[in-house]
């Protein structure tokens, strides 16, 4: 009877989950069973009483009074095991999501490509006519000196050029055309970039030089500075050639750049990537002066799904999945930060060892 009581609680949470029938149903199922699972842990053990009182009492033995039986776990097992389930569900909720916007990202990239590779060459043809143009101009003020200044002609390509204000255009349109080009240049390496961190997300480790693919991510995250903030790599002039996934790595570093971008102060906050080469081992330092974090969220912030920032700004994955992606290609992670004084992270890649050395 009292089974049969309090397995009302989770039967009326499954029955409002499927009558309403939300967009997450098998959520809702999860969170019932999670619920059963919580009263079975909360029964007495009146089964096992009843039972026992049912029994003569055992006569104490030489050796001692015989030992309790230990009560069961099942359901503190059946519950740690729905959580865990509900966790997986979520993580794969996740997983499916930064798949689709990978695939959407590489999708965006390649519709841009091509109008920025139209732009690109209409203002470089455009900076070759204005070249032509500024010829013929100077041409007509030769014609000018040569039929004289006093002639009606020469009075009416004078006003004209006034009233058109070519002075104005000669001295301002090399610079405006240079800052499209490169501007466009900009849009056209931001692209590139982008199908760079998706093309072979998941692929093998291969010999690299991840130089590339870290100024890549750092074009990437400067296109997020706002105000005064700065972001500044020292890389290696010679990096040496690891045994990696670049993308995945490229991934992690992003990762740990747009948590910087989005903690530090945006007019005075500062961002250093370092490349540091150690003998048996590439360190990758991402330091920023930002408001620095607690010992207690220090603790969790590799954990799933935790995070400090907006339900719009975070799912909390981020440093989870680099932390997964780093021991993949078994290195490590750590991390300095006192509140008030910024945050360092620093990568460690282990170099090939000497057997793989003459494959790399």
């Amino acid at each position: 009877m009292v089974v049969n009581r309090l397995l009302v609680l989770p039967a009326l949470i499954l029955a409002a989950a499927l009558w309403f029938a939300p967009t997450s149903t098998v959520a809702w199922v999860v969170v019932a069973m999670a619920a059963t699972a919580w009263v079975f842990r909360s029964l007495p053990r009146s089964d096992t009483a009843s039972s026992d009182a049912a029994l003569p009492e055992a006569e104490p033995s030489e050796a001692g009074l015989q030992p309790e039986p230990e009560a069961p776990a099942a359901a503190t097992d059946i519950g740690a095991g729905l959580v865990i389930s509900f966790e997986r569900l979520q993580q794969i909720e996740q997983t499916e999501r930064l798949a689709a916007l990978g695939q959407l990202s590489a999708g965006i990239a390649h519709e841009i490509n091509n109008p920025v590779a139209y732009v690109d060459s209409n203002l470089r043809e455009l900076q070759e006519d204005f070249d032509s143009l500024r010829g013929f101009i100077k041409s007509m003020d030769g014609a000018a000196d040569l039929i004289g200044r006093d002639h009606p002609a020469t009075q009416h390509m004078i006003a004209a050029y006034r009233q058109n204000r070519i002075p104005e255009v000669l001295e301002f349109l090399p610079d405006r055309l240079e800052d499209a080009v490169n501007g466009i240049e900009r849009i056209g390496q931001i692209v590139r970039d982008m199908k760079r961190l998706v093309k072979g997300g998941h692929g093998p480790k291969v010999p690299c030089v991840i130089n590339e693919e870290l100024q890549a991510i750092v074009n990437i995250a400067k296109t997020r500075l706002k105000g005064g903030l700065s972001l500044h790599a020292e890389l290696l002039d010679v990096s040496p050639t690891l045994l990696c996934n670049a993308s995945q790595i490229g991934q992690v570093v992003l990762n740990i750049l747009v948590n910087a971008i989005q903690a530090v102060d945006p007019e005075s906050g500062h961002i250093r990537l370092l490349e540091r080469l150690h003998e048996r081992e590439l360190e990758l330092v991402i330091e920023d002066n930002g408001p620095g974090m607690t010992d207690e969220v220090r603790e969790k912030i590799f954990d799933p799904f935790f995070t400090t920032k907006g339900d719009d700004d975070g799912t909390g994955m981020g440093l989870s999945l680099s932390m997964q992606l780093v021991r993949e290609h078994n290195g490590r992670i750590e991390v300095e930060s006192e509140t008030g004084k910024g945050t360092t992270f620093r990568i460690f890649l282990p170099l090939p060892r000497e057997e793989e050395s003459g494959n790399v």
